[in-house]
């Protein structure tokens, strides 16, 4: 990330907190479990971080293929794809006696595993199989789905190419009525950070998760 990208994000990010100073405060009903699924550049982190402010004593989880890069420079592929998952499982499990916002739902992954085209389609099959059942396991209240409608910034983790944002949200897309039958999936509204924060807010009291 070159150093003006990182600027505006920070000024971004403290504008965005900004933005919610004034939203009351919530409290989980017992330990709930909340998560995003969609493609990169769609708002995710932003929306989760805030989220975290309002909502208090959650914890929040980030990006699991952000830690992996770090942890393991030079691993591609399916071993990659694999340590991604495995990260993300320990990353839930050390939080399991919390309430978790969390910006992924490990079922996202699925989609970028279809769309790589260094893993052969039997591999891809297997990754996908053991995907879905680890993302079922996880027991979440709601996920979240968040469309492509904000604009997609570059950074060290993500490319900046439409098309490939658009590929991996038809990829997500495709994965929606399978995911649904395991756990309410709901599509995020609003144009705004706040807007969306908003939006989560009432949904959850609708599902009576908060107070």
């Amino acid at each position: 990330m070159n150093r003006l990208s990182s600027l505006l994000k920070q000024i971004y990010a403290q504008e965005f907190l900004d933005s919610i100073r004034d939203l009351p405060k919530f409290t989980p009903k017992g330990s709930i479990r909340i998560a995003f699924i969609g493609t990169h550049g769609t708002g995710k982190t932003t929306t989760s971080d805030l989220l975290k402010e309002v909502i208090q004593n959650c914890q929040r989880i980030g990006s699991a293929t952000r830690e992996c890069r770090t942890r393991y420079p030079g691993v591609t592929g399916t071993d990659f794809q694999r340590k991604c998952k495995d990260t993300f499982l320990e990353m839930v499990n050390e939080l399991k006696d919390f309430s978790i916002i969390s910006e992924r739902s490990l079922f996202d992954d699925i989609a970028y595993i279809q769309v790589d085209d260094s893993i052969d389609s039997k591999t891809q099959e297997e990754l996908v199989h053991d995907l879905f059942e680890a993302a079922s396991s996880l027991n979440w209240d709601i996920i979240f789905y968040t469309p492509p409608n904000i604009s997609l910034v570059q950074d060290i983790y993500r490319p900046s190419d439409l098309g490939y944002q658009q590929l991996i949200d038809d990829k997500v897309k495709e994965l929606l009525p399978r995911i649904q039958s395991k756990t309410p999936v709901i599509e995020l509204q609003g144009s705004t950070p706040r807007e969306r924060v908003e939006f989560v807010i009432e949904t959850l009291l609708q599902h009576n998760l908060i107070s």
